[in-house]
């Protein structure tokens, strides 16, 4: 039985978890983090990491980029893996991750999806085989209280893109008045309203043909289902950063 901190308890995220893992036998949750007021009638609830116990076997992150330092302070201090799935992190923040991934093990994703990770997968393999000759654009969808745009896992797939071209495009967000495509451009086009839990698509345009890949979250259960099963993945392994390709067998 695994015991872990849940960060975000009172986010849509954290709700999701403390449901799933109720339902479990092999996880439970020990004490969650959030500076909103939360009640929980299973664990106790800290308004800051000052507060709260270091008796756990690891953290789940969904909380605030606001929330990344402490966190990370904690469980460094601590020796306490974590599962990071806050997004919107800026790029110094990123490389607080990186540093302390060489004290702890850190699996961090923008996407908890196994088959967003395949789709990673194939927007690189795709536009490694079309080349410069089709023009990629990408698409996202989420519901209205989505905080940043684009989402990480756009962000994501943009490096994929990236990666297969062996290049570094520059992302248009949106297009409005005279904006005619240009060489080395990815177009970026970012969605919200309703209850949307995720919606992203790549397009590949070339002369007389197109090809889409595209991955819809029907309910963000996958996620939170995503995020327990790298929990558990990550017990054992010695500090490192890791993502969803860890999970991932070719």
């Amino acid at each position: 039985m695994k015991h872990l901190i849940l960060s975000g308890c009172a986010g849509r995220m954290g709700r999701m978890l403390e449901s799933l893992i109720e339902q479990r036998d092999d996880c439970r949750i020990a004490a969650g983090v959030d500076p909103a007021p939360y009640h929980s009638g299973e664990f106790p609830v800290y308004s800051n990491w000052e507060r709260c116990p270091p008796n756990a076997d690891g953290i789940l992150d969904f909380s605030s980029p606001a929330g990344l330092s402490p966190m990370l302070e904690f469980a460094t201090g601590h020796g306490i893996p974590v599962v990071l799935g806050t997004t919107g992190l800026s790029p110094s923040q990123v490389e607080e991750v990186a540093l302390a991934s060489k004290t702890i093990p850190i699996f961090r994703a923008a996407n908890f999806s196994l088959p967003v990770a395949l789709m990673a997968h194939l927007v690189e393999e795709t536009s490694r085989a079309l080349g410069a000759d089709f023009d990629i654009e990408l698409l996202e969808l989420h519901h209205r209280g989505k905080a940043d745009a684009p989402s990480g896992t756009a962000k994501v797939l943009m490096d994929a893109a990236n990666a297969g071209l062996g290049a570094s495009l520059s992302p248009v967000y949106g297009r409005e008045g005279d904006s005619q495509r240009q060489p080395g451009e990815i177009g970026v086009h970012s969605l919200r309203g309703g209850s949307f839990a995720g919606e992203h698509t790549v397009l590949f345009s070339g002369q007389g043909e197109a090809l889409s890949i595209q991955h819809t979250a029907l309910s963000r259960e996958i996620f939170a289902r995503g995020a327990i099963r790298a929990m558990l993945y990550l017990q054992g392994c010695p500090a490192g950063l890791y993502g969803m390709e860890s999970l991932l067998q070719f």
